[in-house]
């Protein structure tokens, strides 16, 4: 496992409202990240096509694109990148897409400057590795208490 960073991790903050966009950026600065803001879909692939930024703030409602197919434009860009997706409009479905996706964490808005900072310090500290898509990088075990039928009898009472 790697140690945590000594230097707080560049971000990429994609949010189109301004109000939020100056929160997050205060919240970002204020724990010492440089931050690179934008407001629209275009621009944050362009920024994220020519920085080294591996950690991206994405709002999943943008007015020029779906959140979700721009988080898989830029992972295609570079795997290894860490995108915590956000938004208001939350459900059980587009977290689980958003982490099919290859999202890092998901934020429902509103949240507080902690769990932000927690979001970050987790993606910033996650081992450097290309992201493989879901679900060969998350395994998820499902128990299946059905009982087996015997191969040689056929009987299904288990055994």
């Amino acid at each position: 496992m790697k140690a945590p960073s000594s230097r707080p991790a560049p971000i990429l903050l994609v949010e189109d409202t301004p109000s939020l966009q100056l929160v997050y950026r205060a919240m970002l600065q204020g724990a010492g990240h440089p931050v690179e803001a934008v407001a629209t879909a275009a621009e944050a692939l362009s920024r994220f096509a020519a920085s080294a930024v591996d950690i991206v703030l994405l709002d999943l409602v943008l007015p020029d694109r779906d959140g979700l197919d721009l988080m898989q434009d830029m992972l295609s860009l570079r795997p290894e990148a860490r995108v915590i997706v956000m938004t208001a409009h939350s459900s059980v479905n587009k977290a689980v897409a958003a982490m099919r996706a290859g999202a890092h964490e998901f934020l429902v808005k509103p949240f507080d400057e902690p769990r932000l900072l927690s979001a970050i310090a987790n993606a910033a500290d996650a081992p450097p590795r290309a992201r493989a898509p879901w679900p060969a990088r998350r395994t998820i075990s499902i128990l299946d208490s059905r009982p087996k039928a015997d191969s040689q009898t056929g009987d299904s009472r288990g055994g």
